[in-house]
């Protein structure tokens, strides 16, 4: 039976504190002792562990009590990130940090991550002026709940690695005790009018102009434009070559008569390299000054993937071959880069009925 023992000690206040020191003494099983405020709490944690050790199910907390999410993040940042190909989860786990840091893995509850989800989706992010839409001039927004469910996702992925290989043992994964904020509405901007010309009007640059009809030709990801080398595309079979891509399968695409000019207005080097060469800082700068020039807002280089999806659907491209160009494992995931205009459906409904 677990003994209890009363402890008397002076605070800081020179006020008087009881607590009571329970241990758990189990031949085979190693020493366990902890304090509680109360001796009803004591005698109860005593029985629980006991009952655990006799049953062959007690699994030890230490980790759990003395790690703080902090700690289990920056390990997660050290030993699991640089293996990855995006490191966009650690803008997630720095968010998470700042608010959830200090608490330890043993305390951390559902109710706790509610109180996170609720204070984070009244944070306020700086909006960049080029992403300003017409009707809404601010110069901040909230935290989407779109971002916030990524960060609760992070968390529970991080845990259970650590429940699974890093001998973190809890009762159960509390981010399963918390709602996460229901799903965004996916995007749907895409260029209207003549804004394509407009802002290949707008810039001087020969290189944006070719990485921007690139992009609307062929639905490559940013990162993987950025990535493009020269020894990757072949101009005579009119494919490019995308390597190590998001979704962790290398792709080759087909290059447009309208891609292949664009490539070709491209300076090459004797020993190639990158096709663009643009970083992702550079060409968002580049992106924001022709937006600005050509007094276009609310348009992002990503739209311009979901301008590209769209369009090969209107080009009467199949289900399988659109997603063999944009590399879409999913349905419900090439649904959401799908922005079909019913005005451009009417000439198909006709024709179908004639």
């Amino acid at each position: 039976m677990a003994s209890i023992k009363k402890r008397v000690r002076k605070g800081a206040d020179e006020k008087l504190y009881i607590r009571y020191q329970v241990q758990v003494r189990r031949r085979g099983a190693p020493a366990l002792s902890r304090t509680f405020a109360t001796r009803a709490a004591a005698a109860e944690w005593g029985r629980d562990v006991e009952h655990q050790i006799d049953r062959g199910r007690y699994r030890s907390t230490d980790m759990a009590e003395r790690t703080t999410v902090r700690v289990l993040l920056d390990r997660y940042i050290r030993v699991v990130l640089p293996r990855k190909r995006s490191q966009n989860a650690a803008y997630a786990a720095h968010a998470l940090q700042r608010r959830l840091g200090g608490i330890p893995l043993s305390a951390l509850t559902g109710v706790e991550l509610a109180r996170y989800r609720d204070a984070r989706l009244q944070d306020k992010v700086k909006i960049p002026s080029g992403f300003r839409d017409g009707e809404c001039r601010a110069l901040s927004r909230c935290v989407s709940g779109e971002t916030v469910r990524k960060e609760l996702s992070l968390l529970h992925r991080v845990i259970r690695l650590a429940m699974r290989e890093w001998g973190l043992n809890l009762p159960a994964n509390p981010v399963d005790y918390v709602t996460p904020p229901p799903p965004g509405k996916g995007r749907e901007r895409r260029l209207e009018g003549d804004e394509l010309e407009r802002i290949l009007a707008a810039t001087p640059s020969q290189r944006l102009r070719a990485a921007i009809l690139i992009s609307v030709e062929t639905g490559m990801r940013q990162g993987e434009l950025l990535k493009l080398e020269w020894a990757d595309v072949d101009f005579q079979r009119r494919v490019a070559h995308l390597r190590a891509t998001k979704n962790g399968e290398d792709r080759t695409v087909p290059l447009s008569r309208i891609a292949v000019e664009a490539l070709n207005s491209l300076p090459r080097a004797i020993r190639g390299g990158p096709v663009v060469g643009y970083s992702k800082t550079a060409l968002a700068m580049a992106w924001r000054r022709a937006l600005t020039r050509a007094g276009i807002t609310g348009l992002r280089w990503h739209d311009l993937r979901h301008e590209a999806t769209s369009r090969f659907f209107e080009m009467g491209l199949g289900t399988m071959e659109v997603a063999a160009i944009t590399g879409h494992k999913t349905l419900s995931m090439l649904k959401r880069y799908t922005q079909l205009r019913a005005v451009d459906l009417v000439g198909k409904l006709d024709a179908a009925r004639r």
